[in-house]
């Protein structure tokens, strides 16, 4: 038992920050998350992205963090056969990301606020990103994330 809560507390630690490589663009970033996690879990993860822009680090680590946390959730949570992580361009300048999974959904019962739900939506406002959660018993998860440039709060824009 104390075992299993000490991985789970590393596993929450390591989300904090998001494992991204120096320089490692959002394509190369989610191929790993389910390269990895493709290994712990054995389950297939299909990754479908598109060319995407360079957002700059600061939104780049947040989306890779939210990321990193949907797939985590699935893989721990979901009971899927299949993920699938997808990423496309908006408007040449913005992202959509989308995590889902054919698993179990989140149940009524289940609370959908507990700590990595939180973390995914903080990072989110930070970026100025829009977050929503579609799920259904039975049914799966899907985890979305839309974000554009002219969402972004005016303090990020500072010239230097």
């Amino acid at each position: 038992l104390a075992r299993t809560h000490l991985t789970e507390a590393r596993r929450s630690v390591g989300a904090l920050r998001p494992n991204v490589g120096r320089g490692e663009d959002i394509t190369t970033a989610l191929k790993r998350l389910a390269d990895l996690g493709q290994r712990t879990a054995n389950m297939p993860i299909d990754v479908v992205v598109d060319e995407l822009p360079r957002l700059g680090d600061v939104v780049e680590r947040e989306i890779i963090g939210i990321a990193q946390e949907a797939l985590t959730n699935a893989l721990r949570h979901s009971r899927a056969k299949r993920i699938a992580i997808r990423a496309s361009a908006v408007q040449s300048v913005g992202l959509r990301l989308s995590i889902a999974d054919d698993g179990r959904g989140i149940a009524r019962e289940r609370p959908t606020s507990g700590f990595g739900m939180t973390s995914m939506q903080e990072r989110a406002d930070r970026i100025g990103a829009s977050l929503t959660i579609v799920t259904a018993p039975r049914n799966g998860t899907e985890v979305v994330l839309a974000w554009e440039p002219s969402s972004l709060p005016t303090q990020v824009h500072v010239a230097v």
